[in-house]
């Protein structure tokens, strides 16, 4: 389910064109980190893991559709 929420989130990145920072601070790098060892992992960081990603999920669905709203007003005037 990271996996799948890694890629949503870079897809969701690209349609908001909201830029990676490409550093180790990137919550996204570090989700992926944490993917790649998970069986490794403890129960508490795998979950901060979930939720880290609904978050990033719903903060780019909300720029998503503040910026599809935008649109729709400028092509209403």
């Amino acid at each position: 389910m990271l996996t799948r929420a890694i890629s949503a989130i870079r897809d969701m990145r690209d349609v908001a064109r909201a830029a990676s920072s490409r550093t180790a601070d990137d919550n996204l790098i570090n989700l992926a980190t944490i993917t790649a060892s998970m069986e490794r992992r403890r129960e508490s960081e795998v979950r901060a893991a979930f939720l880290s990603s609904a978050e990033m999920l719903r903060d780019l669905r909300i720029v998503i559709d503040a910026k599809v709203e935008v649109i729709i007003g400028q092509i209403r005037v």
